[in-house]
């Protein structure tokens, strides 16, 4: 199938990258530098052992806030989770996904049944939200953001991934894929781990043997000094530009 690939696209063709092992691949190179943690489901979401002294406490002082968890799959819930990823990528240093993206997913995945759309609601502000997709027995935790104003005084979060693993559970699902991480990014892999999520390795395959700018450690001083900049740019410039270097390190 690769050869065919080669063939078809010619000199068009700048690089393949599979997110898989490909031991017997020839001309390709393969680095394990992500990890993926996926959680087994239980019929009882109860009986899902989670971290009780971080995100059992966290999920009851959400609610001890007032934040509650709604599901919103129509534009609506995209355009305000697209409003949100905004402000945590550029909180990140990293570019947001196009609003034509969201669109997309709105109208091929989410009016299909395919996703789902949950928001954490303060007051009537929408301060947190999800975007989860669905395959065979798995819920994708494919996209998460928040507002950074508020994101350590209420902790919407963990009581945002509670409901999702929860109705993940009573709809019969077997598996919460909580997605990639990089293998340097402790903070993130930790997170993962505390909902006892087990951690898997990913390797990607390039050919050419090249990584690529996508698989720079998120601690290079390349990176780092790219995440400073973009916190600095304008909003305008960043919806200018952003799809253009999202490619490279988003």
């Amino acid at each position: 199938m690769l050869e065919a690939v080669r063939r078809h696209a010619g000199r068009r063709l700048a690089r393949i990258e599979v997110r898989g092992s490909l031991p017997k691949a020839a001309g390709f190179s393969e680095v394990c530098y992500y990890r993926r943690h996926i959680l087994p489901l239980k019929r009882d979401p109860n009986e899902i052992q989670v971290d009780k002294r971080t995100v059992v406490y966290n999920i009851r002082r959400a609610r001890k806030a007032g934040v509650e968890i709604i599901e919103d799959n129509t534009w609506n819930g995209c355009s305000e989770f697209y409003k949100l990823s905004i402000l945590t990528r550029k909180k990140h240093g990293i570019p947001s996904q196009p609003e034509s993206l969201y669109r997309s997913l709105a109208g091929n995945m989410v009016d299909r049944g395919l996703a789902s759309v949950l928001l954490a609601v303060h007051e009537s502000r929408v301060v947190a939200g999800a975007i989860l997709l669905k395959f065979g027995d798995t819920v994708y935790y494919k996209y998460n953001a928040s507002d950074p104003a508020v994101l350590h005084r209420f902790s919407p979060n963990h009581l945002l991934a509670w409901t999702a693993i929860e109705r993940a559970c009573v709809q019969g699902y077997q598996f919460f894929d909580f997605g990639r991480s990089a293998s340097d990014n402790e903070g993130l892999m930790r997170y993962k781990r505390m909902w006892g999520a087990e951690e898997i390795a990913l390797p990607y395959a390039f050919s050419p043997q090249s990584l690529g700018k996508v698989m720079r450690s998120e601690h290079s001083r390349t990176f780092e000094a790219l995440k400073v900049l973009w916190r600095l740019l304008p909003d305008p410039i960043i919806r200018m530009i952003g799809l253009k270097v999202l490619r490279y390190f988003g």
